[in-house]
């Protein structure tokens, strides 16, 4: 069960206490003219466990706000100590492909190695010294690159792109693509997996405006290079993750004690009984 689907699941634990809340509330305004110690009684013993519950539900959200935000780096953190244990060959076939939809695809897609290089040239924009003054060194280490950048057309070639799926799908034009990548962006792109996975990425791209989500990443998947290097999507998941879940926990602990206090604020009213 991912952090979605909790979050999924305590709003609608709390919208049904909530209508629970209410209901009972009206029946505590109509106890109010029903002089009848029972009903009174009644009363508090079925609305102190929703209360109760408010509380738990509160305090147990808040828990998992920091317990999901812990997961989602460990999971991370396997990941890319996944991927540093050996390169990833990806294969297509009729029956789909390897190309795995999880936080590491970004990195498992080759951007990085092959965008604005022979095989992907990219548009001259102005942001190019983005990645030209990133050492080769760096580019080794951190996003495992060897192929120098390609910013402008090759000589006797019109052809660049500003996006790596731009090159996806029209790599068949490039004269001087690889091989390899050729073959790559070709299986692909006709596989029955590309939709999909090409919509995961975009997702994060466009929700977030960034690019790779466990490790940092060079190029983005769908936005144009004018855009810049874009940054990593590791701290906006990470603090969606943890916030989301703590705001709706605050929220339901801070009306279960509202609730406390209007429990025996109720009780005070009816002293008289």
């Amino acid at each position: 069960m991912n952090e979605y689907e909790i979050r999924q699941y305590l709003f609608t634990g709390l919208i049904t206490l909530s209508f629970f809340i209410v209901l009972f509330a009206c029946f505590g305004m109509v106890f109010k003219w029903i002089r009848n110690r029972c009903c009174i009684m009644l009363f508090g013993t079925l609305l102190l466990p929703l209360w109760a519950l408010t509380v738990s539900v509160g305090l147990a959200a808040v828990f998992i706000s920091y317990t999901a935000a812990d997961e989602f780096e460990k999971e991370c953190d396997a990941l890319v100590a996944q991927r540093k244990t050996g390169a990833k060959e990806i294969i297509f076939d009729e029956e789909g492909d390897n190309l795995e939809i999880n936080l590491n695809i970004f990195k498992d897609a080759k951007i990085d190695q092959w965008m604005c290089s022979l095989s992907c040239p990219c548009a001259e924009v102005r942001e190019a010294r983005d990645w030209i003054r990133i050492s080769p060194l760096e580019l080794a280490l951190d996003y495992d690159r060897n192929l120098e950048f390609q910013f402008g057309a090759l000589p006797g070639e019109d052809f660049v792109v500003e996006t790596f799926e731009e090159c996806i799908r029209r790599a068949d034009e490039n004269y001087y693509a690889a091989p390899i990548f050729a073959k790559f962006a070709k299986d692909w792109r006709e596989s029955v997996g590309f939709s999909s996975e090409r919509d995961y990425m975009t997702f994060f791209e466009n929700e977030y405006d960034c690019s790779g989500i466990c490790e940092k990443a060079l190029f983005s998947f769908s936005k144009s290079i004018s855009n810049g290097k874009p940054k990593s999507c590791f701290n906006s998941i990470k603090s969606e993750v943890r916030d989301s879940m703590w705001w709706l926990g605050v929220a339901a602990f801070g009306s279960g004690i509202l609730l406390v206090v209007l429990w025996f604020c109720q009780y005070c009213l009816w002293k008289k009984y």
